[in-house]
């Protein structure tokens, strides 16, 4: 579940900022160096910083609901509440560098197709279906692929968060790797094992659609 959701929330972020800073406007320079600002930020300071915005008494987060007369949530301690919290930290760390990738691929795209598409009066959602999202296909296949290897390697930031919980609400790959090492190596090694194979084929698989690109 946590790979869906990183996978869904950054993708479509990614793309909504990529096309907002492909604009020919002074403030999509402003957009494009926002963006990859939490990107340079490490991943367990990332991750400290967003456990203390969450914290239930003392977190930013709760301050600022609290001024509007509304109870804090128990962000990370509620099993409901702690999946989508985490998967939005992961979200806004890293969506700037899929949304620069987006940014390469709309850029490639021909003005003229966009020029004839409204000479013949299609709108911009006709516009954004029949030209954009196919010619953005090789760059957005790129980045399908790269949230996917990465979404099954995250655990530092689940980890210094939630350490999987509460209970295995927030249990990522790796992190169920771990935890189980401490109890079931056998486990432990198998999951390891098949995650090999998962990132292996991934790898496989954008290795072909480089070379498929490139000729």
């Amino acid at each position: 579940m946590f790979t869906v959701l990183t996978m869904a929330g950054t993708y479509v972020l990614a793309l909504g900022t990529a096309m907002a800073a492909n604009r020919e406007l002074a403030s999509a320079r402003i957009v494009r160096t926002i963006t990859v600002l939490p990107a340079v930020i490490p991943t367990v300071v990332a991750g400290l910083i967003w456990k203390w915005l969450y914290e239930p008494d003392h977190g930013l987060i709760n301050t600022l609901v609290g001024l509007v007369g509304v109870d804090g949530a128990r962000w990370l301690f509620d099993s409901g509440l702690a999946l989508p919290a985490v998967a939005l930290v992961s979200i806004w760390k890293d969506f700037g560098i899929y949304a620069l990738i987006l940014l390469g691929g709309l850029q490639r795209i021909p003005g003229e197709l966009y020029e004839a598409a409204t000479i013949d009066r299609a709108g911009p959602w006709r516009q954004f279906r029949s030209i954009t999202l196919p010619m953005l296909r090789p760059a957005g296949a790129a980045v399908f692929l790269l949230l996917l290897f990465n979404s099954f390697k995250v655990f530092d930031q689940v980890w210094v968060m939630t350490e999987g919980g509460p209970g295995t609400s927030t249990l990522t790959v790796v992190t169920f790797i771990y935890t189980k090492l401490l109890t079931d190596v056998g486990v432990a090694s198998a999951a390891s094992v098949v995650l090999f194979v998962i990132l292996l084929l991934i790898t496989v698989i954008r290795m072909r659609l480089t070379s498929r690109e490139e000729s």
